[in-house]
């Protein structure tokens, strides 16, 4: 699947999507700082294989349901003498289906269910085997829960659905990730 693609599904699926839920109108707009949001997830695995991976993001609240992120990633990994870093990107997008779960139904638990579309394009950098390219579509869901004003900690399953890099994902593929 290549990126045209992916921007143009991404595009045909958040802007009709966005003017269905509602966008917000009126005086109490929320500014371009205040719809900034930042985070990413960390990872530490240590024994028969080491696996340490940071990925930081920045991202943007289209809509009051519709986010986009961006952000490099880095992944040191090592499997006996096998020893690979891995430096990459990627870009999402988040719908909201259900903003706060407490709305919908009488719970005392505020949690957010969302769709997540994510383009990941990452370089292998091995010395034995050299370097190469691979670039994969993820989709897939979560649930979000606020741990403050503004930020939120997501919890997450996707699967590789596209491109060159499936076979390196076990599907589903579990994240947590921290949004401030």
């Amino acid at each position: 699947m290549n990126k045209k693609f992916l921007i143009v599904l991404l595009i045909i699926v958040c802007l009709p999507v966005s003017r269905l839920i509602g966008q917000n109108s009126g005086p109490d707009v929320p500014s371009f700082r205040e719809r900034l949001f930042y985070g990413g997830n960390f990872g530490l695995q240590f024994g028969s294989v080491t696996d340490i991976s940071i990925s930081p993001i920045i991202g943007y609240w289209l809509f009051p349901r519709v986010a986009v992120a961006m952000g490099p990633e880095y992944r040191f990994y090592k499997f006996e003498e096998n020893v690979y870093n891995i430096v990459g990107a990627k870009l999402y997008t988040e719908l909201y289906i259900v903003q706060d779960l407490a709305n919908v139904i009488p719970i005392r638990v505020n949690l957010g269910i969302f769709a997540h579309l994510e383009d990941e394009v990452l370089n292998i950098l091995s010395g034995s085997e050299g370097t190469y390219r691979i670039n994969t579509v993820l989709f897939g869901g979560g649930i979000s829960q606020r741990i403050g004003v503004g930020s939120s900690a997501n919890i997450m399953a996707l699967w590789a659905v596209g491109g060159s890099g499936c076979e390196y994902y076990s599907n589903p593929e579990i994240r947590v990730v921290f949004l401030f």
